[in-house]
């Protein structure tokens, strides 16, 4: 009887100890799905923080070459002479070299209508350039693939700066500087665009990096609730409940032995008497 009820408190603790473990695993798995569910926002969120960063420092260089354009065609004379160096030049010659020193990375110009074959955008770039056409907005962005690998596609609008039309201003078909037709754009007209493309396999691989550490750390949770939860119910229900079925049982035997004493003592004179 001691040993079955033994067997009964452990298996009652094995039961709470196993639901226990399930609840918590079960947590984990909701925890996990609604991680990976919101990783690719998560990425998407930190690569477009650097994108917009590098933008700001290409849209940098594109303004400093605008004001220094004066500086850099004057001679020491007051005379002018253009020196090839503008926006366009400037930007292009940056963003190659940056493509070049930088795995995964591209940044290019783009617009329509481009007077460099290089300047061509893609499907992507051609419908930003549309938004902006249209005044929908000054940026657009887009998890994709690029070349077969998972990539962050980045275009920046770029707008007629004050020295952008000595050479797209007016009047409309004039040779420029550099020979190219000018086409009488006005100021705050959209030139172009720059467009990026940021690969994203760091920012993924940082991302289920962070999603194994949560599911240890969720293993780790449930043995130590279930460890708790197991001393508890030893100390707290199971040595007590143990404690009283001993009693119980001292208490019965003791009623048992009194019973079997008094029906001993009491045999003799009844049959005596019967």
């Amino acid at each position: 009887m001691e040993e079955s009820r033994g067997y009964s408190m452990r298996s009652l603790s094995l039961r709470v100890v196993c639901l226990t473990v399930a609840v918590v695993a079960v947590a984990a798995g909701l925890y996990l799905a609604w991680s990976q569910a919101n990783q690719e926002a998560a990425v998407q969120s930190k690569v477009l923080a650097e994108a917009r960063t590098l933008n700001v420092e290409m849209q940098a260089v594109w303004d400093y070459i605008d004001d220094a354009q004066t500086a850099i065609n004057t001679n020491a004379d007051g005379s002018y002479d253009f020196k090839d160096v503008y926006c366009s030049v400037a930007g292009k010659g940056i963003a190659r070299r940056f493509t070049q020193n930088s795995e995964g990375y591209v940044i290019r110009y783009v617009r329509e209508d481009p007077r460099a074959g290089t300047d061509v955008p893609d499907a992507l770039e051609a419908e930003a350039l549309r938004r902006f056409e249209a005044g929908e907005a000054s940026e657009h962005y887009e998890m994709t693939t690029f070349e077969g690998m998972p990539a962050f596609r980045y275009v920046s609008v770029l707008t007629i700066k004050r020295n952008c039309l000595q050479c797209h201003g007016d009047p409309v078909g004039e040779p420029d500087v550099t020979g190219f037709l000018k086409e009488g754009m006005q100021m705050g007209d959209i030139a172009g665009a720059v467009s990026m493309v940021i690969p994203v396999e760091a920012y993924e691989s940082e991302a289920r990096a962070d999603m194994m550490r949560s599911l240890v750390f969720f293993v780790l949770l449930a043995a130590a609730i279930a460890l708790v939860i197991g001393l508890a119910l030893r100390r707290w229900v199971a040595a007590p409940m143990e404690r009283a079925n001993e009693q119980l049982q001292s208490e019965n035997e003791e009623k048992s032995n009194f019973l079997a004493i008094m029906s001993h003592e009491l045999r003799t004179p009844l049959s005596s008497i019967i």
